[in-house]
């Protein structure tokens, strides 16, 4: 039986549970967002010709007030990483679909009742799911499991969004950079790769 789904389905409960969590004395926001990534593998044991691979990212977060200006924001995101090359009738392309759990700290630069903007920063803790390695040559492809990606990463994620009233709603725009700390692959043995993530993510969302 196929996992994905299976796994999708938890996620999206999990989701579920973040933006329907009983409101509290200092939670102040809610929110879902969705968008797409552009990701990439470098490090010493990577072949230097693969480059970035366009993938997708979809969340939910809930934002806690620390004092004025200052929040802190727990997310629960799906979002695809990898990397992939090409060299004439060759294709080959890296696909690691991750749950990535940050943890922000959020700072509100500029405040009015037309727009707010912020910068965060903050650690993200990546559970992997599923890994591909898809190879297409001469009109010919294939796809396998690629068992070198290890089952967790993490990353460090810093960017900055801007938040525009919409009705009861939050209209809200984010950028960010997730940089991996941690190597993300390893050998049948069990030896790392030094090979990290990383990712650039264009996301838009509703704030409750």
């Amino acid at each position: 039986m196929r996992k994905t789904p299976v796994v999708c389905g938890v996620f999206l409960g999990i989701c579920s549970l973040l933006v329907s969590a009983a409101p509290a004395a200092d939670v102040t926001g809610k929110g879902i967002k969705a968008g797409f990534s552009l990701a990439d593998m470098n490090g010493a044991d990577w072949d230097e010709d693969f480059r970035a691979k366009p993938g997708y990212s979809l969340g939910a977060f809930l934002t806690l007030d620390l004092a004025p200006g200052l929040s802190l924001q727990p997310e629960v995101f799906f979002v695809q990483k990898g990397s992939r090359a090409s060299d004439g009738d060759l294709t080959m392309a890296v696909r690691l679909n991750y749950f990535e759990i940050p943890v922000l700290l959020k700072y509100a630069l500029l405040s009015s009742p037309k727009a707010k903007v912020f910068i965060f920063a903050g650690p993200a803790l990546a559970m992997k799911f599923d890994s591909r390695l898809y190879v297409a040559y001469e009109g010919e492809s294939s796809t396998q499991d690629f068992g070198e990606s290890k089952p967790f990463d993490v990353g460090l994620v810093f960017g900055g969004e801007v938040a525009v009233p919409l009705g009861r709603n939050t209209l809200l725009l984010d950028i960010r950079y997730t940089l991996g700390l941690t190597n993300c692959c390893q050998d049948g043995n069990g030896d790392r790769y030094r090979v990290k993530n990383s990712a650039i993510l264009f996301l838009a969302g509703i704030g409750f």
